[in-house]
């Protein structure tokens, strides 16, 4: 796998984690 495609699928999974983590505290 590409590490440049790693690392944006990494980037996306934390920003859905945080967003959901930020909801949950809402």
């Amino acid at each position: 796998i590409n590490g440049s495609l790693a690392r944006k699928a990494i980037k996306d999974l934390m920003a859905r984690g945080v967003i959901r983590m930020v909801s949950a505290h809402a």
